[in-house]
């Protein structure tokens, strides 16, 4: 349920939201390195991509646009672990 006016496009030569839900699958592939520094430290680096079709009930198009394609989002992930 939705309470109060509508928001306003934010771009409006590119399209809005709509108030629909949407499931979509998602593809993720990627790959990492892990990296032992001295006796009890790991350094660790990744990097992601995520994929998927584009949401058509959750985003309508500007007039004169279209509603196909795929998104698609790249994602780095650094960490340090602490081992016993």
């Amino acid at each position: 349920m939705i309470a109060g006016p509508a928001p306003s496009p934010i771009f409006p030569n590119v399209g809005s939201l709509t108030t629909e839900d949407e499931w979509k699958f998602v593809v993720s592939l990627g790959g990492g390195v892990k990296v032992r520094v001295g006796d009890h430290v790991i350094l660790r680096g990744d990097f992601r991509d995520y994929m998927t079709t584009f949401p058509k009930r959750q985003l309508l198009p500007a007039a004169g646009n279209t509603a196909r394609g795929i998104f698609q989002q790249f994602t780095a992930l650094f960490g340090v672990s602490y081992c016993f």
